[in-house]
């Protein structure tokens, strides 16, 4: 079965729904040990960038830590 079928083919993909949550459970543990990796949950308000259009940090807003904070990084991924 094609996962996610109405998407792009970025997050397509042939596997049954039963491996989801083992896939869910691996991939945060697999996070949680990468060295410098750094994962906030929120909502991203801003994106900074530099003079020369380099990514530089980001704004970021949650429910449930209250408030907003930055972060600053060369690297962001937003899922």
């Amino acid at each position: 079965r094609m996962l996610n079928r109405s998407k792009g083919p970025a997050v397509q993909g042939p596997r049954a729904q039963m491996d989801r949550d083992l896939y869910k459970a691996a991939m945060r543990e697999e996070m949680t040990h990468t060295p410098d990796l750094r994962i906030a949950c929120g909502s991203v308000e801003d994106v900074r960038v530099d003079a020369l259009g380099a990514v530089s940090g980001v704004e970021l807003a949650s429910d449930a830590l209250g408030g907003r904070w930055s972060v600053a990084t060369e690297r962001v991924v937003v899922t």
